[in-house]
């Protein structure tokens, strides 16, 4: 299995009152564990991005835990000895995001920015057309990876650039 490739499958609903009940514990391993990513996806002619909220850990009892809750799967990736093996879940639908992110918002606090940041993104995507916000998802997206960043191997210049040239090109054809 290719460590890179996580599939995760949405099987049933959030158990809202479960997220309500442990919000806080919840907050507390997305702080440590979790990452909130927006991807833009260059190969795509249009402007396309998708986003999601993972976590892994070497523990599999909690993640199997939060899966009942969030109701995904979670996958397994076996490591080299002495790592021990990963399991991590994501959550990638819209609305489970924006549901999930809204309950956690008030503990979170490592992560707090970017859950604000994606809460835009995805209510941005509610709210209009494709077109009618395209440079705001761009601003987006280029928030998340500046937030995101780690070391100095990231040049959003570069990637803003590209991004911005994207977009007039999709507005010059119409």
């Amino acid at each position: 299995m290719n460590p890179r490739r996580i599939i995760c499958k949405k099987i049933r609903d959030i158990n809202r009152s479960k997220l309500q009940k442990y919000a806080g514990y919840i907050a507390g391993l997305v702080d440590g564990e979790g990452s909130l990513i927006i991807r833009w996806d260059k190969r795509h002619r249009y402007l396309t991005f998708s986003y999601f909220m993972s976590i892994g850990m070497t523990h599999e009892g909690v993640i199997k835990w939060l899966s009942d809750i969030l109701g995904v799967t979670y996958s397994v990736s076996k490591r080299k000895p002495p790592r021990k093996t990963m399991y991590v879940l994501r959550v990638f639908t819209q609305t489970d995001l924006v549901t999930l992110l809204e309950e956690l918002l008030p503990w979170l606090i490592v992560k707090k920015e970017q859950a604000e940041t994606m809460l835009r993104f995805l209510n941005l995507r509610a709210e209009r057309s494709a077109k009618e916000y395209a440079n705001e998802k761009a601003e987006l997206y280029l928030k998340m990876r500046k937030l995101n960043q780690r070391g100095k191997g990231l040049d959003l210049e570069k990637e803003r650039k590209a991004i911005f040239q994207r977009i007039e090109i999709l507005q010059k054809e119409g």
